[in-house]
Formats: C-alpha cells, structure tokens, sequence
C-alpha cells in the first residue's frame, strides 16, 4: 500500500515538477502501473489520498441461498389431482 506521504510526493514531481510518470514512479519507490492509477485519480476527482473504507455487512443473499432446501430433502409434495373431484 502507498501511503498518502508519496502519493503527494509523486504528485508532486509529476504536475509541478512536470516529470514524466515513468521517472517520477522510480524516484518516489512506487511500482509504475500504481503511479499510472494515482495520478489519473489526482486529474480526474482531485484526490491525492488513499479511500477509507469501513467494515461492510455481507450481503444477506449468501444467507438466503444457506437455508433454502435442495430438492432431494424437500418434504413430499401434495399433488391435488391425485383426490376424487368433489362434489
């Protein structure tokens, strides 16, 4: 993970500076192909920070799919053409 110190470092050498991505990637220690990704973000939101993210619940479909029957276990079915007509 890069921390927000070189991301404003790398944005730095790369918008004010006018370095290359390629050269300002390997001064500041951070793989090229991040330097790509956080530099677009920088241009395209204006953020030069990593998103925090919070814990998020699971999606309650996963539980949903835990507690249905299969097929083979479920109770015998009750089939109404089997019965006399009434009347």
């Amino acid at each position: 993970m890069v921390s927000n110190e070189s991301r404003d470092y790398l944005i730095d050498l790369i918008h004010n500076k006018k370095m290359k991505i390629v050269d300002a990637s390997q001064i500041s220690g951070i793989p090229y192909e991040n330097a790509k990704a956080i530099y677009r973000i920088f241009r395209k939101e204006g953020r030069n920070y990593k998103k925090i993210f919070k814990m998020r619940k699971r999606n309650q479909k996963g539980a949903e799919k835990d507690l249905a029957v299969p097929p083979s276990q479920a109770p015998p079915s009750t089939n109404v053409s089997s019965f006399p007509p009434a009347g």
